[in-house]
């Protein structure tokens, strides 16, 4: 796992943190009131309406993630809709399947998460994991934001790199801090992770402007408005 230099990476960050936090990226807005531990002594998250503490919750769902055992059912309808589906060449993105997911899932099949190295907790009740994951002899950097959504914890955000980040403060403005993960899980993802899982984090019109609808696409939108 590769280490870089805290000053660029957090310089970085604090540029890019304005531009999404503006733009509007990761459309889901969800205020937050967290502070990191930066590699301190973790504080303990404590049961919220019963059941198992947060920090317990994520240390399950890592281990049966490494298993194989966790499905589509264990992430938020919000996650489901960003998991990558597979590239095909030539045809437009669609959303992944449930196969997609599962397939995607199975990546993290053998893997031993190290976890936490920092911890983040957002206002909406959520808490951000940042830690180690070891597959035989490669060793990543991994995220996992967890929710709740519907009772238990449930995978919001899942992403590994060959890249970390060690020690970054949340903002003061605590509205901000939302927008600062977002920020460091697109720049880890662009260091060294799956460029294809950095499309869900970035502005639809920015999207559009990359990469405009297909031709066939367009013909389509267009006969359709036409026999409105």
């Amino acid at each position: 796992m590769r280490l870089t230099n805290a000053r660029r990476l957090a310089g970085a960050s604090a540029s890019l943190m304005a531009l999404i936090a503006l733009a509007g990226c990761d459309s889901r807005k969800v205020p937050g009131t967290g502070s990191a531990t930066g590699g301190l002594a973790l504080p303990t998250i404590e049961p919220d309406g019963g059941g198992a503490p947060a920090r317990q919750q994520a240390e399950a769902f890592l281990k049966e993630l490494g298993e194989g055992k966790i499905g589509p059912d264990r992430l938020t309808a919000a996650f489901r809709q960003e998991v990558p589906p597979p590239a095909v060449e030539g045809t437009p993105r669609a959303e992944a399947t449930e196969a997609d997911i599962r397939e995607w899932l199975g990546q993290f099949r053998e893997t031993r998460f190290v976890l936490p190295t920092e911890e983040v907790r957002l206002g909406n009740g959520g808490v951000v994991y940042r830690g180690r994951a070891e597959k035989g002899n490669r060793k990543e950097a991994f995220t996992l934001r967890m929710i709740k959504e519907g009772g238990p914890y449930k995978c919001d955000w899942l992403h590994r790199s060959d890249h970390i980040e060690p020690g970054i403060q949340p903002p003061t403005n605590a509205d901000l801090t939302k927008a600062q993960d977002t920020v460091r899980n697109f720049l880890d993802i662009l260091f060294g992770g799956d460029l294809r899982q950095a499309h869900a984090l970035m502005d639809p019109a920015w999207k559009r402007k990359l990469a405009p609808p297909y031709p066939t696409t367009r013909r389509r939108a267009s006969r359709t408005t036409a026999g409105s």
